[in-house]
């Protein structure tokens, strides 16, 4: 019968499981930083005034007569991590379609993020001259940046134990 062989692993489980922690701590953080950042925009987007339905057929720009809610109601995002959804917010289906649509094509990809507006005639509405979301979303990567800023500040402090 043979003695049982010792393995000892050439890394420092200490230092690996710090590692994973310095990885889970930033990744926390950067996944807050885009959930902030979809939750702005969204509410911005949500919050642009509707002109009054007497002015229909007459020049109102930027934004469009919402006469149902409908079209601001269905503005939603999902955050993915690792190419899987991490969190999400849609209030309707076609919302929910796109955003399961988009997460096919997150595959690879660590952190990101998409803004959808979930009724069919939100394109149609945007060609029209009106912002549903395209303002937002162009003003997307500096509201990121803030909060990411801020999430560096959080990680700094979580990593040195304040």
């Amino acid at each position: 019968m043979s003695e049982p062989i010792e393995i000892t692993p050439d890394i420092d489980i200490d230092e690996l499981l710090s590692d994973v922690y310095f990885d889970t701590v930033i990744e926390e953080h950067i996944l807050k930083a885009y959930e902030q950042a979809c939750i702005e925009t969204i509410t911005k987007a949500r919050n642009q005034p509707s002109p009054p339905g007497n002015l229909r057929g007459m020049p109102h720009q930027p934004t469009y007569i919402d006469d149902t809610g409908n079209l601001r109601k269905s503005l939603g995002y999902a955050v993915f991590h690792n190419g899987e959804v991490w969190h999400y917010k849609a209030d309707n289906a076609t919302a929910k379609a796109t955003i399961a649509k988009a997460a096919s094509t997150m595959e690879g990809i660590a952190i990101g993020a998409v803004l959808v507006a979930g009724e069919k005639y939100a394109t149609y509405v945007e060609k029209k001259g009106y912002n549903v979301l395209t303002q937002q979303y162009i003003e997307f990567q500096n509201v990121l940046k803030k909060y990411l800023a801020q999430a560096e500040i959080e990680i700094q402090r979580a990593l040195n134990g304040d």
